[in-house]
């Protein structure tokens, strides 16, 4: 061909963990009977019948129990190392119980190198976990299909015991929930230099 020497760059992938029974059917339920004890209030990421220990996130660790943090921990480092980031350490986690017809809006975590989101009580009629595209420009063309290069979202089914992680400045939210109480372990981890 001329001599051509073509190759494709895939220049900024925005990679995306998704792990499938991290936990086991006994651990999640043992943690969903423990965090029916939890302080939940109302939260301006939640809309409708919903509610957060967001406030309150320090108590989740001991729901969570040391040997589970540990494992979330070295799940992230492994993830992180994808970005070429330092040791990573979990610095908050909290727990959301969702209601049918509720909403957890488009949202970023600031400051959070990277989060994760724990599946403990999902069906499928829970809803999706939504991605945003972090290219503001990418709905400025005309597209003749949809691809890898110009979803505008994108989203995951979760399932129970899976785990989810992501970048923290990867906007995400979920929409279309049609269950009673969906819940979910979510947490930051930051640079250990920041902790």
């Amino acid at each position: 061909m001329n001599g051509e020497d073509k190759k494709l760059i895939e220049a900024f992938p925005v990679p995306i963990s998704h792990i499938s029974n991290f936990i086991n059917d006994e651990e999640r339920v043992r943690l969903c009977e423990r965090l029916k004890n939890a302080k939940y209030h109302q939260h301006s990421a939640l809309s409708g019948n919903a509610s957060s220990t967001h406030y309150y996130k320090k108590e989740i660790n001991k729901d969570l129990g040391k040997q589970l943090l540990n494992r979330l921990e070295q799940s992230v480092n492994e993830y992180g190392k994808m970005f070429g980031l330092p040791p990573l350490k979990i610095f908050n986690t909290w727990a959301n119980i969702q209601n049918s017809s509720s909403v957890l809006k488009y949202h970023t975590h600031p400051n959070a190198e990277v989060s994760g989101a724990l599946y403990l009580n999902i069906t499928e009629q829970g809803g999706k976990l939504n991605f945003s595209t972090p290219n503001p420009y990418i709905s400025n063309q005309f597209y003749l299909e949809r691809n890898w290069y110009n979803y505008e979202s994108f989203w995951i089914q979760p399932k129970n015991c899976d785990l989810v992680l992501f970048p923290g400045w990867l906007k995400h939210g979920s929409f279309d929930n049609s269950m009673d109480n969906r819940v979910v372990v979510s947490f930051n981890a930051i640079s250990h230099v920041f902790a």
